[in-house]
């Protein structure tokens, strides 16, 4: 049953995407050219695809000698021609006279800041339009085939120097090589394991909750994983679901506030859903409603209500009876609920 709780407009908030390439050794032309094949797929989806932009603000920056901004924070619909010409700019990168940076560290730091800066300006001077992607934190990308451990020294030493406060997350993707060049990147992290003990607490302080690093191999399937979750909806201001629970023991009923979660884009989305989909007609939790003069969906969400009555072992649940776009539920992370509700939730 659906609750008198206002109808939530999806994706209303998505976050600024930056993007950082790091052209230190040991990144080469295949590391290259998986990084521009996955950033093109991902890209090119969400300028496709119907509805609300999934990414409405993205910046590409190369680090090499030193950082240069391949594509400033704009819009990708508006701009997908430049953004993927930007995107082929990094095949033309030297990855050996542009890559070496006089102090060793790929001008990452420098990348950062400059990321940031350049996220502040536009923030200001777009405030007073609403612009919703860039009043929301920002997400930072590092792209880079150095050790993680190299990376999070970096930032740990020049923690102090970083203005993270507009920041969500940053990032750190580290593209694992061939087993040769993977001895390379383990001999780079060798010294670099251990922070000093005098940047701990400044590293904890500054930076805890938002560096996040990882490794992946040098496949474009690999990048687009790490990428596809730019396509979420990211929007906190509303919880999706709300689940009624028997009461317990003691009398005491139980509520679930939990947000919806896309396991698959919905093929409606895609312009070419028809000529490759067979699908029926939508059974989706969003209502749609198509304007003539655009190819955009305006979408709502309906609030939903539900009470749980019984108990079903999966066992028991015929597939034939299964049908519509698979969804995930999970914990909510409204804003507007108390820290102690989120937990208890």
């Amino acid at each position: 049953m659906t609750g008198k709780q206002p109808d939530k407009i999806p994706f209303y908030s998505q976050g600024a995407h930056a993007v950082l390439v790091d052209f230190s050794p040991p990144m080469d032309p295949e590391a290259l050219g998986v990084v521009t094949e996955a950033l093109s797929q991902v890209l090119t989806l969400a300028h496709h695809m119907k509805g609300a932009c999934r990414i409405p603000s993205f910046s590409l920056t190369a680090l090499g000698t030193f950082p240069e901004a391949l594509f400033p924070f704009q819009a990708v619909r508006s701009n997908y021609n430049r953004l993927m010409s930007a995107i082929g700019e990094l095949k033309t990168f030297s990855t050996v006279s542009n890559a070496m940076c006089d102090r060793g560290d790929g001008c990452i730091i420098d990348g950062i800041q400059e990321v940031l800066l350049q996220y502040q300006r536009i923030s200001q001077s777009t405030r007073q339009g609403n612009n919703s992607a860039l009043s929301s934190p920002l997400e930072m990308t590092v792209l880079t085939c150095q050790s993680s451990s190299i990376i999070k020294n970096l930032i740990a030493k020049s923690s102090d120097q970083l203005h993270l406060e507009h920041v969500h997350k940053i990032h750190v993707v580290c593209i694992r090589k061939s087993d040769q060049q993977r001895k390379l990147q383990e001999s780079q992290a060798i010294g670099d394991d251990v922070i000093p003990s005098d940047l701990n607490l400044s590293c904890s302080d500054v930076c805890s909750g938002v560096l996040d690093t990882c490794t992946v191999d040098c496949e474009a399937v690999s990048l687009v994983a790490q990428f596809k979750h730019w396509l979420h909806d990211t929007t906190t201001e509303q919880e999706h679901i709300h689940i009624d629970l028997p009461s317990s023991e003691d009398g005491v009923p139980l509520q679930l506030k939990c947000d919806i979660v896309e396991c698959l884009l919905d093929p409606a989305l895609i312009p070419v859903h028809e000529s490759y989909f067979s699908i029926l007609p939508s059974t989706s939790m969003t209502a749609r409603s198509t304007s003539n003069q655009s190819q955009q969906v305006n979408t709502l969400m309906h609030f939903k209500k539900l009470k749980g009555v019984s108990l079903i072992d999966s066992e028991g649940v015929c597939e034939s009876l299964v049908f519509g776009i698979p969804v995930l539920l999970r914990p909510t992370t409204c804003w507007k609920l108390d820290w102690e509700d989120l937990e208890t939730n």
